[in-house]
């Protein structure tokens, strides 16, 4: 419970002060972008599918996240829709 309100209490002191940070904003957005993607991909794996198995779960994980540093390196793709593009590889994969 204190860690939860730890976090917390960072979360709304760098909210408040997000305005002034700028560039570091954007690399924060960009890495969730690119690691959060593949995870919401295996959380709605779990939570959709009744055939998923832990292997081709961890394997669409890996998948997704190639995906999404593919795109942050060599595309012009803005960096918010990583989370969407690979969120989606990483459920087609895993759900095979």
């Amino acid at each position: 419970m204190a860690v939860t309100l730890v976090f917390g209490v960072i979360g709304v002191v760098i909210a408040g002060l997000a305005g002034s940070l700028g560039k570091f904003i954007e690399a924060a957005l960009r890495s969730n972008s690119i690691l959060g993607g593949p995870l919401v991909g295996v959380f709605l794996l779990g939570r959709l599918s009744r055939r998923a198995r832990a292997n081709p779960a961890f394997a669409g994980l890996w998948v997704g996240l190639v995906v999404a540093i593919g795109l942050d390196v060599f595309t012009a793709v803005l960096f918010v829709w990583y989370f969407a593009f690979s969120a989606w590889r990483t459920l087609g994969l895993a759900s095979c």
